[in-house]
């Protein structure tokens, strides 16, 4: 098993149709024999989303702060994105 952590500026949109944007990192977890067993089966290679986290400030183009609702939607928002975000891995 192998794990490569990433980082990415995110941004979301939130419900007022303000754009915020924040770095988000996430381990890449690949396991390339998930599904392997004793009866010698072979495994097929597998990856997954793990430990996503916001790892700094949240941004937004207005520069003007967030409330405490639009810092909690945000960061539900970024935290979701990165389970599912296409992350670069070169």
């Amino acid at each position: 098993m192998s794990t490569l952590n990433v980082s990415e500026v995110l941004t979301v949109v939130l419900e007022s149709g303000l754009e915020v944007y924040a770095p988000v990192s996430a381990n890449l977890v690949t396991d390339h024999n998930y599904g392997a067993d004793a009866d010698g089966n072979r495994g097929v290679s597998r990856s997954w989303v793990e430990d996503v986290e916001v790892t700094g400030e949240l941004y937004t183009d207005d520069g003007l702060p967030l409330t405490d609702k639009e810092t909690l939607e945000a960061l539900n928002l970024l935290l979701e994105m990165g389970e599912t975000h296409d992350w670069d891995t070169n």
